[in-house]
């Protein structure tokens, strides 16, 4: 797909795949634009690396974007649990970034930390 032009569809399958390159990929061919619909598959597949290109890039994926994207979704409790940790890690990050770009989102990130660290807020 990539040689005949089609970038977007080459990041489609290294996501689905599974392939770390995936964040080299985007950055080599600035695909930056697609991230909106890879918001968590991205996340579950390396959060650290997620994050950093995230708010890298909060133009074109504003924290709005992704804190809807990694809320909907999956209901049970294992995804549930996951996608709140994940969301977790990206306020703390965004929040550590810039606490301007985060502000809305406060309450949820302490909702979100609360359920991740219970026990230290005893």
């Amino acid at each position: 797909y990539f040689a005949q032009g089609h970038p977007e569809r080459t990041l489609d399958i290294y996501t689905d795949l599974g392939r770390p390159r995936v964040f080299d990929f985007i950055r080599k061919h600035r695909l930056f634009w697609a991230l909106k619909e890879k918001v968590v598959p991205l996340l579950s597949l390396h959060p650290t690396l997620a994050v950093q290109l995230l708010l890298e890039h909060v133009r074109e994926v504003p924290p709005q974007v992704v804190v809807q994207e990694v809320m909907k979704g999956s209901t049970a409790d294992a995804s549930q649990n996951r996608r709140r940790q994940l969301l977790h890690q990206y306020l703390h990050e965004l929040w550590l970034q810039d606490a301007e770009a985060g502000a809305e989102f406060h309450l949820l990130q302490v909702d979100v930390q609360t359920d991740d660290t219970p026990r230290q807020y005893l």
